[in-house]
């Protein structure tokens, strides 16, 4: 009788074992998945950037030359510090 419940009680830690290793390893994938599409779209933002906007933050340009939209882009871009 006393084998039994040790025998149960093993499988059922073996089991709450696993679901909880389970969900650690889901989290962590997770996490990898929401990095990697929100590093694909900052890239994608970057590509598609103005390239006025880029040469304000080097210095090419004066913001004084930028129309009201790449203004607004240039002040975002500029207060990301990218």
């Amino acid at each position: 009788m006393e084998i039994e419940i040790l025998l149960q009680t093993g499988m059922f830690l073996v089991a709450v074992i696993t679901v909880v290793y389970t969900q650690y390893k889901d989290r962590r994938q997770n996490k990898i998945l929401m990095f990697s599409e929100y590093t694909r779209r900052y890239q994608e933002l970057l590509i598609n950037m103005p390239e006025s906007i880029l040469s304000v933050e080097k210095g090419n340009d004066t913001k004084s030359n930028l129309g009201d939209v790449e203004r607004g882009y240039a002040n975002y871009y500029q207060s990301a510090n990218l």
